[in-house]
């Protein structure tokens, strides 16, 4: 409970709007980011671990903005090594192109690109329209 106030907060605060997903579960992916780790949404959830989703775009003003908002929150909830999971996905861009994004905004959250890790297959299958956008899942789904 305490998790799901501190990321609402955090949304209202950087003035990102979800929109809802409409169907009551969310539908499982694996992605690969730009350092070539695998995440599976399922086997975290399935952990018990809340899931955060960031999607994102690198030219995106308010994309970029989030990032220091982002890494904040990454590292007072345990860096992916406690009970919530940061993940940035993009739609349209390269490994190379979302790594440099990263490294020029000081990302430390792991982030995927849509082109090489998968992104453009979550935006499509979860109806993705626009970004950022922000989603906390819960471990039931």
């Amino acid at each position: 409970m305490k998790i799901t106030l501190i990321i609402f907060l955090l949304c209202f605060l950087v003035k990102v709007y979800a929109q809802p997903i409409v169907n009551d579960t969310v539908s499982d992916f694996t992605v690969i980011d730009v350092h070539g780790k695998t995440h599976n949404l399922f086997t975290y959830l399935d952990s018990n671990k809340f899931v955060c989703v960031d999607f994102f775009g690198i030219t995106c003003q308010q994309c970029i903005e989030l990032v220091p908002v982002f890494n904040n929150a990454y590292n007072n909830f345990g860096c992916n090594k406690g009970d919530l999971i940061f993940l940035a996905i993009n739609s349209m861009n390269s490994d190379g192109e979302v790594l440099a994004f990263e490294q020029q905004q000081g990302g430390i959250y792991p982030a995927v690109s849509g082109i090489d890790g998968g992104g453009q297959t979550v935006y499509q299958d979860w109806q993705i329209q626009y970004y950022p956008q922000l989603i906390l899942i819960k471990p039931d789904k």
